[in-house]
């Protein structure tokens, strides 16, 4: 496995890289922002400038002169920034310069650490360079007289912005590419993952070839699994399948031997016992075909208003229920338009009214609801009700709540699992819940949009 193919190498790398440049941009902010105050004898040009400055405060002293025009004229006439500071209280300074160039906050700083030397020296930091002083009387002030560079140097801050900018693009683009190498393929994985655990088993995820990380190992063993599980799935469905048709063969021989015995005159009663445990084993052949069959989700839909698809199956279960003393109320049926397959739909519907009308004690509630999107039918009733843990496990194929369910029922556990995998077969939900004064509502969601 080449080096950089590995994740552990590309995530080390990322880390370094970023803390080599971390490292650099950091010494060169010290370097191009640090405090490199450079002091030394003031050449002899400057020192010439400076003697002509004190020259022309001088004279305009005497002659009673604008100190700013004078200053101004100065340095004109010299080619050289002139300043002036009122030092007579050095708490308090005053500063002074021609109007085109303000003085700034870094030679502000500098002269601060001029104005009080006795020798002439000039001061330099990041390319800003004064000369003095020179301490001439003008009317009642003290003047500390300086010469600096013809114009001032660009400011320092924009620089440290620009490189703060640059520095939090490259940092930014750099981690935005390393979180998105890390995380797409993260994500891959949770989609098909997400799409295996819903009951899509040819989810796969999508792999890079010539990438052989852990990330991409990864991947190539969930594609693994899922194909396991389909193959396993599928050999399920197909044993179940055979099962339910092989055992049609005795059960018609049951059947015909059946009838034989009844027109030998065999005992009635025993004629009864073995005809009724036929008719149980055709009803669960015929179950788990229906249930083979909504599992395959190899389904045709067609498009049928829902009133029309519920009318029939809503007057047959509130005809049971009143054999038995008890009633269904049903709200109002939607004529929406939906997409289903008639009998699976019909069958899963039918199955989970029966279950609630055998374990209610006086009513069932159905509403039913549409939208666009999809539909729904709520079935609640007023029976012993079911703890949240067996609200769970009811639609497991053959699963028996004991206190509530009794061979005796005739069930053999397989409606609610039929009803699930016709509403998984129209990519919707199934789900139960206890209610609060007893019973249980279970609500069909299905998806009214093809696939």
């Amino acid at each position: 496995m080449p080096i950089m193919n590995n994740l552990f190498s590309r995530v080390l790398a990322w880390f370094w890289v970023t803390l080599i440049l971390t490292i650099v941009l950091s010494v060169f902010v010290v370097r191009e922002f640090s405090d490199d105050l450079n002091v030394e004898k003031v050449a002899p040009e400057q020192q010439q400038n400076l003697d002509a400055l004190a020259q022309v405060i001088t004279a305009a002293n005497q002659h009673r002169r604008s100190l700013l025009k004078s200053l101004n004229a100065a340095s004109r006439d010299l080619g050289v920034r002139t300043i002036a500071v009122d030092v007579t209280n050095l708490n308090d300074l005053q500063y002074f310069t021609n109007a085109r160039f303000p003085i700034t906050r870094l030679e502000i700083g500098l002269l601060k650490k001029l104005v009080d030397n006795e020798a002439v020296l000039t001061f330099s930091r990041h390319g800003v360079s004064i000369s003095g002083p020179v301490f001439v009387p003008y009317r009642d002030m003290k003047l500390a007289l300086f010469v600096a560079n013809s114009e001032p140097p660009p400011s320092r801050t924009i620089s440290l912005v620009m490189t703060i900018i640059l520095a939090v693009l490259i940092s930014g683009v750099l981690a935005w590419w390393f979180a998105r190498t890390l995380v797409k393929p993260i994500r891959r994985l949770q989609q098909a993952s997400n799409e295996l655990a819903k009951g899509n088993w040819r989810a796969r995820v999508e792999t890079v070839q010539p990438r052989g990380d852990e990330l991409n190992q990864l991947a190539l063993s969930f594609n693994q699994m899922a194909t396991q599980l389909d193959n396993m799935w599928h050999g399920q469905q197909r044993l179940l399948a055979d099962i339910s048709h092989e055992l049609r063969s005795p059960l018609a021989r049951l059947q015909m031997a059946l009838g034989l015995a009844e027109q030998q005159n065999v005992s009635n009663k025993a004629l009864q016992r073995i005809e009724r445990e036929a008719q149980r084993m055709e009803d669960l052949i015929a179950q788990l075909l229906t249930l083979s069959r909504a599992e395959a989700g190899a389904l045709e839909k067609v498009a049928v208003p829902l009133n029309e698809l519920l009318a029939e199956l809503i007057e047959d279960s509130q005809f049971e229920a009143s054999n038995h003393g008890k009633r269904v109320e049903v709200s109002d049926l939607p004529d929406t338009p939906v997409l289903v397959s008639e009998n699976l739909v019909c069958s899963a519907i039918e199955n989970v009214l029966r279950n609630a009308i055998h374990y209610a004690h006086n009513e069932v509630i159905v509403t039913v609801s549409a939208s666009d999107d999809g539909w729904q039918v709520d079935v609640s009733d007023d029976g012993d009700g079911l703890s949240a843990k067996q609200c769970e496990l009811i639609f497991a194929p053959f699963y028996r709540v004991s206190v509530a369910r009794d061979r005796d029922s005739g069930g053999v556990g397989l409606g609610l699992a039929i009803a699930k995998a016709a509403v998984a077969a129209h990519q919707g939900t199934i789900s139960a819940k206890p209610l609060g004064n007893g019973g249980i509502m279970v609500s069909l969601c299905f998806n009214n949009k093809p696939r």
